[in-house]
């Protein structure tokens, strides 16, 4: 049974960035990684130009028209003392964001990426309940 007030399990209405009513289908909560006490800094990658927001399933990522979707995109995170190291492929593309979910994690990175959403969580004060 599921309960009806668990939030993360609903789709979400939302306007995207050409206007056009869509569905959010993401399975994990995003972290702007602007709104963070410590800094979120991915290391310069050829074709990217910067970490927009990060879950424990995918990057958002921001470009200038040179992402396309199946491209892999190697992704390197430093967050306090984390430093995770991972592969995501890009899944949806505009001219300046690209989604991209992470690929071929092993079981130390994904826990990793978990570690930093529940500090995310914590710092951007969003639970939950």
């Amino acid at each position: 049974m599921i309960p009806e007030d668990d939030a993360r399990l609903m789709y979400n209405q939302r306007i995207d960035e050409d206007n056009l009513d869509t569905i959010d289908k993401r399975q994990y909560v995003r972290y702007n990684v602007n709104n963070t006490p410590l800094p979120v800094s991915m290391e310069r990658v050829d074709n990217v130009d910067s970490l927009i927001d990060v879950s424990r399933g995918g990057v958002a990522l921001k470009h200038n028209n040179t992402l396309k979707s199946g491209d892999i995109v190697p992704i390197h995170i430093k967050y306090g003392n984390l430093d995770i190291r991972a592969n995501a492929e890009v899944v949806t593309t505009t001219q300046s964001r690209a989604g991209a979910r992470f690929v071929n994690l092993d079981q130390a990175t994904a826990n990793q990426l978990l570690y930093l959403n529940m500090l995310l969580d914590s710092n951007q004060n969003i639970s939950f309940k």
